[in-house]
């Protein structure tokens, strides 16, 4: 364990890194003279595992980690601005990752370290250089970069990064902030106005490399036994989470009576259609395929194969030739008013008409101004459902596989409108999709068993898009909400102005 120490009242209290000997982990501590006050600990991360970020007490913190996700753990205070931050310590670690000043600013929003150590610096990352500067505190490196679409302390945005590196790096020293304020200003750099700073640890990874790794004392031989069971939970935990959304978006709907007019403007055509194109399979293809089935199954598997591999024939051919036109434009409409419910109407704007003054999200929504569309209309999908029935003549394990199988892909496209309105392109959205895939699964999974009921088909479809857009709205609020409280110490302890810290759940 390293330990840390702040000394001047004046100073920010916060921690570094300890990093890699072999193993999975890293460990840092410091420790702050009880006047310095109250500091704000941030602990961030996009959902990698391994990743310890502890309080310590004054300006300290702990910090182990041996992950792929990205992470950014710190104490500081909840406003920047111009400060002579003094910190002691220690960093080792392997992979990308930095020891760093590092803080926010609103209008501009910009994303600022001032690094004093790291292991690789920004591989592959597309920073420009903007120059070198020299002062008492040592020489540094000014870069730029941009940030497409992804987390900030305003929610999902594009934002620029301004970064100042030291040449030579160190583990202790003094950082004034408005050293390196005033040389970026004379590049054009423009900061806005300053959110929190603190002393930061971070790691990530690489594109298309490995994950960053900093390692303290061994674990224990109960946490290492603990791990897989912790591991355990964490997957179940996700898919809990994940599945739950279909279902509460029964809830929802139902409590939202401006959604009915968008369920029963098109429940008429779309009950006629499911229910010729179902009389017609259990009428003429039920029979022949149950006693096909019975050579291989019991009765009662047989039952249960055949009504699944019916119903996903219905589903095909609903999918295949009526749902892309009566449906998307609805599902659209539900999902841009669900979001807007939960307070994202900034979401939405630019790229619909809205009349806010209207009483209601549904009301609100005009037409769009930009290709909407809930899911793309995918023959993949089409030709998977196809290709997949099969697999129900397989006993006992043959239909769970395919109700699996094609709800992963329907949990891939359930949150596809978000993307387009977030403005993601493609390549960052196959990695958002690839990030979750496990949600999406279990997501997928409960709504297509909901959507394989005769008759409710239609209604559970419009169900399941208000809870993509509530499970979108919740990961919007993760990335917006500041979470956290000050750590205070001594009796007459200064504590600064409410302002907790930024952390954001990918889940």
């Amino acid at each position: 364990m390293v330990k840390f120490s702040l000394l001047a009242a004046s100073l920010v209290a916060p921690t570094v890194l300890a990093g890699p000997l072999p193993g999975p982990q890293t460990q840092t501590e410091s420790q702050v003279s009880p006047r310095q006050g109250g500091y704000y600990f941030q602990n961030w991360s996009e959902g990698g595992s391994n990743i310890r970020c502890n309080n310590g007490g004054g300006g300290g913190y702990t910090a182990t980690w041996n992950s792929k996700g990205g992470f950014v753990c710190g104490k500081g205070w909840s406003y920047g601005g111009n400060r002579a931050i003094k910190y002691t310590g220690s960093y080792n670690a392997t992979g990308p990752g930095y020891l760093a000043v590092y803080g926010w600013t609103r209008n501009p929003l910009i994303e600022y370290y001032i690094i004093e150590a790291h292991a690789d610096l920004a591989p592959n990352e597309p920073w420009t250089s903007k120059g070198n500067f020299s002062t008492a505190e040592g020489d540094y490196e000014i870069f730029t970069s941009t940030r497409v679409n992804k987390p900030s302390i305003e929610g999902t945005r594009t934002f620029q990064q301004f970064w100042s590196v030291r040449k030579e790096q160190r583990v202790g020293g003094t950082v004034t902030t408005q050293t390196h304020f005033d040389q970026w200003s004379k590049l054009g750099m423009r900061l806005g106005s300053h959110d929190y700073v603190i002393m930061a640890t971070e790691g990530y990874t690489a594109t298309g490399g490995p994950g960053s790794s900093g390692q303290g004392p061994r674990p224990s031989l109960l946490t290492l036994l603990l791990r897989p069971v912790r591991e355990l939970r964490s997957y179940a935990t996700r898919a809990l989470r994940s599945a739950s959304y279909p279902v509460r978006g029964v809830w929802y709907f139902a409590r939202h009576p401006e959604f009915y007019p968008l369920f029963v403007g098109r429940l008429l055509p779309l009950s006629i259609i499911s229910f010729l194109v179902y009389f017609l399979l259990f009428t003429f293809a039920f029979l022949p395929q149950y006693l096909f089935l019975l050579i291989f199954h019991g009765a009662a598997g047989a039952l249960i194969n055949t009504t699944v591999l019916v119903l996903g024939e219905g589903l095909v051919v609903i999918q295949g030739l009526f749902e892309g036109f009566f449906v998307d434009e609805c599902r659209v409409d539900i999902f841009d008013a669900t979001l807007i419910n939960y307070g994202f109407t900034e979401l939405i704007a630019p790229h619909r008409v809205l009349f806010l003054d209207a009483p209601n999200s549904v009301k609100m929504l005009g037409k769009p101004t930009s290709p909407a569309e809930y899911q793309p209309w995918s023959i993949k999908q089409i030709i998977e459902l196809i290709v997949f029935l099969p697999l129900n003549l397989v006993p006992y394990f043959g239909t769970p596989a395919f109700i699996m199988i094609t709800g992963s892909r329907l949990g891939k496209l359930s949150h596809h409108r978000w993307f387009k309105l977030r403005g993601v392109n493609k390549k960052d959205m196959k990695q958002e999709i690839k990030s979750r895939r496990w949600e999406y699964l279990w997501f997928g999974t409960v709504a297509m068993v909901m959507e394989l009921v005769p008759v409710l088909s239609f209604f559970f479809l419009l169900t399941s898009t208000a809870g993509a857009a509530m499970w979108a709205a919740k990961m919007e609020e993760r990335a917006r909400v500041r979470v956290g409280q000050p750590t205070a110490h001594g009796e007459h302890a200064h504590q600064d102005a409410e302002g907790p810290v930024y952390y954001d759940d990918p889940v």
